[in-house]
């Protein structure tokens, strides 16, 4: 469990909605922009396609009744703190879930802040090492203690990537490839499974 001190009040108070979230997505895709540092065509592509891929997963998705069920008895106040970026795939997947849960249970606080402008935190959150997003952090809301993190992806596709990336013959665009593939005929599921478990948890501590 990570030291939250690094988290406060005032950076939570200041983190964006999802609203704000998708406000500032869309006014950079006008400028033909992204968020972060990097600023390329290929980012800004990515950012379009990404973006229009979340709000069709917000709109599509079918939330699990288990889900649905655990989330009409949980009464504990959190707060969910997304790292995030609007270039990355993996938020675009995710985002959608946590919004809807969140939707469904105003106990749950939802949200998010930038990596790259947000490093302390991020570095503290690392996956094997790297700054991998979407990573949420699960807060007490009284005291902004840690209960728990998921992210950046469902475990069974973590494997996947890291399966391939461990392939002699690794080649970056098969692994993208792979990975739409995967969440495509997911549909959320995983994800959905991996925060039930978790939320189940949660509600214990």
């Amino acid at each position: 469990m990570t030291d939250t001190k690094i988290i406060s009040k005032e950076l939570v108070d200041n983190a964006y909605t999802y609203k704000e979230y998708k406000d500032l997505i869309e006014r950079l895709i006008s400028e033909k922009k992204t968020t972060g540092p990097e600023q390329s065509e290929s980012r800004s592509e990515y950012t379009k396609a990404n973006f229009e891929k979340m709000v069709r997963i917000e709109s599509a998705m079918i939330l699990r009744n288990d889900l649905a069920d655990e989330l009409n008895d949980f009464n504990k106040k959190i707060i969910w703190l997304v790292l995030t970026e609007a270039w990355c795939g993996d938020t675009a997947n995710a985002n959608p879930v946590f919004v809807r849960i969140s939707e469904l249970n105003n106990n749950i606080k939802l949200r998010f802040i930038l990596r790259d402008e947000n490093t302390e935190i991020m570095d503290a959150y690392l996956t094997n090492g790297t700054r991998s997003v979407p990573k949420l952090i699960c807060l007490d809301a009284k005291d902004l203690t840690e209960l728990g993190t998921w992210g950046p992806r469902p475990k069974a596709l973590q494997e996947l990537v890291k399966e391939i990336k461990n392939k002699p013959d690794y080649d970056f665009n098969e692994l993208i490839k792979q990975v739409h593939s995967w969440y495509k005929k997911d549909e959320t599921q995983s994800t959905q499974k991996e925060l039930l478990e978790l939320i189940r948890l949660w509600k214990n501590f």
